[in-house]
């Protein structure tokens, strides 16, 4: 395996794994393939949040998307948090925190 530092970025993580079926994100079209560039050996799902007890959200929880997709697939999944990375270098699979930085001024916007 080469040495390869997955991104941040949702898209990217979903990528690495070997299929995109973990996406929240569903295709309108059927793609030709649910294939992805089995960078690592798992499924990653991006965002991975607790449950909030208070949200009024109807919808079902990420963890509920994640126990639906094992039902159907053998596939184990890591689901990485918002501020994570995956680094791979030499083999290991090493979990790294991102440094997060707001930076707020009047009239200034990003």
């Amino acid at each position: 395996m080469k040495e390869c530092p997955a991104s941040d970025q949702a898209r990217a993580r979903l990528v690495a794994g070997p299929t995109i079926k973990t996406t929240k994100d569903m295709p309108i079209l059927q793609p030709p393939s649910f294939d992805s560039l089995v960078l690592v050996s798992f499924q990653i799902s991006p965002h991975d949040l607790d449950p909030d007890p208070n949200s009024t959200h109807m919808g079902e929880t990420q963890e509920e998307r994640v126990n639906q997709f094992l039902e159907e697939n053998d596939a184990p999944v890591v689901g990485l948090r918002e501020g994570t990375m995956l680094l791979i270098r030499n083999g290991a699979i090493t979990l790294k925190e991102l440094p997060i930085l707001e930076s707020f001024a009047k009239d200034i916007h990003p």
